[in-house]
């Protein structure tokens, strides 16, 4: 019972924090110097993250939060690896993600398959990591890419030039 209402408080967490301005997320960094890559904004067209210590085992009772956010488009994520403990719906350590914009839930994962590609419906997107505090794995490895509307752009751009062209 105790470990239920623990992931339960922890998820309840972890939503809480998603309302968190980023910058204050980035100006707090330097009071939290016991967890060194478990939180952060990340702003780029495309990079990687990984779980704490990965591919070492990542640590017990943690709530990890990640804000990545790209100039334009949305957002890709592809894993590399992935190996959480396994439980039933998730339950004990679950990787979560949310769109950044709405806070719109995108889905979660955990085990060894991490599920298919994960998309986001606005510029940035959150990742929440949560343990508990029992079995630790080798954690997981992401790359995130923009996914950048050009080419619907200039389809849409060509249907308006092909409509106004008198050849209907």
């Amino acid at each position: 019972m105790v470990h239920l209402l623990t992931t339960s408080f922890l998820q309840t967490f972890a939503v809480f924090l998603l309302f968190i301005r980023a910058d204050l997320v980035e100006s707090h960094e330097q009071h939290m110097p016991d967890a060194p890559s478990c939180y952060g904004h990340l702003h780029a067209e495309s990079g990687s993250l990984a779980s704490t210590n990965y591919p070492g085992l990542y640590p017990n009772n943690v709530c990890c939060v990640w804000n990545i956010s790209v100039p334009v488009g949305l957002i890709t994520l592809d894993f590399v690896d992935f190996h959480l403990e396994r439980s039933r719906k998730c339950m004990n350590d679950v990787l979560q993600f949310y769109d950044g914009a709405s806070g719109y839930f995108l889905g979660q994962s955990c085990g060894k398959t991490p599920g298919a590609t994960v998309s986001s419906y606005s510029n940035s997107i959150v990742i929440v990591f949560i343990t508990d505090f029992t079995h630790r794995r080798s954690g997981w490895l992401l790359n995130w890419s923009c996914k950048k509307f050009c080419s619907k752009l200039t389809n849409f751009r060509y249907l308006e030039i092909l409509l106004s062209s008198n050849l209907f």
